[in-house]
Parts: C-alpha cells; sequence; structure tokens
C-alpha cells in the first residue's frame, strides 16, 4: 500500500500506534540515526512507502512543538530506507538539507515509486573512495593537523566538486584521539577549490563513546547526490 502524510503532523514515537498506516518500526529507525533527537519529536512533511521502501521527509520538534533549529537553520531529514527480509531497516538515500522556517522542501515531490524505477545517474552520486584512489589521500591530508595522523574511515566519498568524510582519528601510534570519556567523531563534508584543493565547508562531528555505534550524519552507505552536498554548502558558505 501506497500513502503519503502532509502538513507537519506532529508524531509522538511512543504514540504512534494510534496511526495503523505508519510503520513505526520506521520512524524509530530514522529518529535514532542521530542521537540528539533522543528528546525530540518528529514532524511529518511526507511520508510514503513503495514495496518494501519508505520515504521519510519532515522535521525536529522540541517539547514544546517548536521546530528545532541551530544558527537560525532548520534540518529537513528527508530519506529513503528499505526494509529488510528480517524486518529491519537499511539506509538507501539520504538527501538531508537545511532551510529557513519558511522555506521547507522535500527531495521526492515526484514520489517515491519515480526514484525507485528510475536508473541513478553515476555521475551526479558521491562515489566511494579506496585506498588506491588519490583524492582519498588528498582529502585525507587535509584532516592531518596536529595529532591527528591516521583515520578510522566509515564512509569517503566524492563527486567532481564535494567530498564527504565520516570517522575518526588516530595519533601516530594509532590511539583513537578523544578524552578520557569520549572519542572525537569527524563527519565532515568538502569543496574543491578551483586549484583542485580540497577545503572543509561543514562539519557536524560529536563526541561519541563508540565509533562503531555512531552513525554518519549522511548515512553510511546510502546514495549521497552531488546536489544535497551543494545545497549544504550553498548553507554555509
Amino acid at each position: 500500500m501506497t500513502f503519503k502524510i502532509k502538513s507537519g503532523i506532529l508524531l509522538y514515537l511512543f504514540s504512534l500506534s494510534a496511526i495503523a498506516s505508519i510503520d513505526e518500526s520506521a520512524l524509530r529507525y530514522i529518529k535514532n540515526k542521530y542521537s540528539y533527537l533522543d528528546h525530540a519529536k518528529l514532524s511529518i512533511e511526507i511520508m510514503e512507502t513503495y514495496k518494501d521502501y519508505t520515504y521519510f521527509c519532515g522535521m525536529a520538534v522540541d517539547q514544546e512543538g517548536d521546530l528545532v533549529a541551530s544558527d537560525g537553520k532548520v534540518e529537513v531529514y528527508d530519506m529513503v530506507i528499505k526494509k529488510d527480509k528480517n524486518g529491519g531497516w537499511k539506509d538507501v538515500a539520504n538527501f538531508n538539507s537545511f532551510s529557513t522556517f519558511e522555506n521547507i522542501a522535500c527531495r521526492l515531490n515526484n514520489g517515491l515509486k519515480n526514484f525507485v524505477l528510475e536508473p541513478v545517474d553515476e555521475n551526479l552520486v558521491c562515489k566511494e573512495l579506496t585506498k588506491k584512489d588519490p583524492e582519498r589521500a588528498a582529502i585525507l591530508n587535509v584532516l592531518r593537523v596536529g595529532v591527528y595522523n591516521k583515520f578510522v574511515v566509515k564512509r569517503l566519498c566524492a563527486t567532481s566538486s564535494f567530498a564527504y568524510f565520516c570517522g575518526a582519528a588516530q595519533d601516530a601510534d594509532g590511539y583513537l584521539i578523544g578524552t578520557d570519556e569520549a572519542l572525537d567523531f569527524l563527519d565532515i563534508i568538502f569543496k574543491k577549490s578551483s586549484d583542485g584543493r580540497w577545503q572543509k565547508i561543514k562539519g557536524f562531528g560529536s563526541l561519541v563513546t563508540s565509533i562503531k555505534n555512531t552513525n554518519c550524519h549522511f548515512d553510511n552507505k546510502g546514495l549521497l547526490e552531488n546536489s544535497t552536498l551543494e545545497k549544504v554548502y550553498e548553507t554555509f558558505k
């Protein structure tokens, strides 16, 4: 069954059973991807299913029902996930963006089915960089500042003009960098300048207790489009 819910319906995570057509586990999966949303609620702009796929586009609201914002920008959580044979979820695509209160937009206005059935233009996708790729070394070299020497890479991908890194730093002896109680988690978007150098433009990093159990802001394996990274750049440049 395909359904859509629009117009900012507030969903309280533990009272979703009253809405029978919504898969509670999908919303829990989305909310749990971002640890800072523990005490927030989700406001749905669009939620749609097609076969095993679910598309969610919405915002976070605080306990008073106000949209959660940082530096005057609201994050739009905009993604496609897919249910596996065991009933769990995995990432398919992430289109997260940042917006003003008046200009919130969702990526899949043409519908989830069209997205699933249309072939992906590989030239517009952030491609994973292998250890043999020179761009990988160039991006990591930008991060080699101070004691940052080596890296645990959860995700590193690039397009012709943008790149995304998610992971942790190690010192020269291979120890993860952080404090006695938490580790530095790096989550960064880069832009390539006209002279071919990579520059950091936006970071989502935080202190975490476990690198293994920490999610990347733009997923570990989901589709990440060049246009998604470009929107972040245009917002924060």
